[in-house]
């Protein structure tokens, strides 16, 4: 069974289409896990409706992302797992038709196409997992995990950006048979709290790999990748919202 944990606050619409996605898969051993940070937007309405043995939900108030999506771990029952916030959708019903869940692999990676602003771009997932040290080259809502990695593992609370990274990266230094499913598999949209937050979730990156990958390289990346950030963030916020709005639809409009 695959089960698809969604975490959602105050934000009914995206889940409504996120509800909508996952029953139109063409899955049919599949769960989904609806935790819900306390809303008051109507979401406890809406969940209130929902007839379906295989969705479970809860909402009660949370320590943030990671928490919330623990809380989804300790409910689901499913051999895979897989998280999706409200808003993010399948790519089509078919997206997973071609992932074989049978095989002893312990993690599936794949391509999601990223929306903002009327736009749109794919993101393949095709870099090199040896350079996987540096951050995720792949987007959390195409990652599919065995739920028996998750038995002596939670998302650390103390990340508040990259508690995902720091969980994959421990598994593929543990040597976690990592696969790449070359296909799109989700639609999300541009600008979550990583992207957002580009330096500090840098720097998270940086603080993860001193602790468990404490190597020469990472002295002489980091420092410049997160005054980069930090730069570039910085940057945006002074760019006339016009000129700002041209670059970000040009990159999207291109891609």
């Amino acid at each position: 069974m695959l089960s698809v944990i969604t975490i959602t606050y105050n934000n009914l619409d995206g889940l409504i289409e996120t509800y909508r996605s996952f029953s139109n898969l063409n899955y049919d051993d599949k769960q989904l896990i609806i935790v819900d940070g306390d809303s008051n937007d109507g979401t406890k309405d809406f969940l209130s409706t929902i007839n379906d043995k295989k969705i479970i939900t809860k909402s009660e108030k949370d320590n943030g992302i990671y928490d919330a999506m623990n809380k989804g771990l300790d409910i689901a029952s499913g051999n895979w797992i897989v998280f999706m916030n409200a808003g993010d959708t399948f790519f089509n019903e078919t997206c997973l038709d071609g992932l074989n869940f049978e095989v002893a692999n312990d993690l599936y990676y794949a391509n999601c196409k990223v929306k903002y602003n009327g736009f749109e771009r794919i993101m393949n997932s095709v870099g090199s997992l040896t350079e996987l040290w540096k951050g995720m080259f792949f987007s959390h809502q195409t990652v599919f995990l065995k739920s028996e990695l998750f038995i002596n593992n939670r998302f650390d609370l103390k990340y508040k950006f990259c508690a995902d990274f720091n969980l994959i990266f421990k598994l593929f230094l543990e040597g976690k048979k990592f696969e790449y499913y070359n296909e799109i598999v989700a639609v999300i949209e541009a600008g979550g709290v990583s992207d957002n937050k580009r330096y500090k979730s840098t720097n998270e990156v940086f603080e993860i790999n001193k602790m468990v990958n404490n190597k020469f390289k990472i002295y002489l990346y980091f420092p410049l990748k997160v005054t980069y950030s930090f730069v570039l963030v910085n940057f945006k916020k002074i760019l006339p919202k016009k000129v700002l709005k041209y670059f970000l639809n040009l990159k999207y409009k291109s891609a």
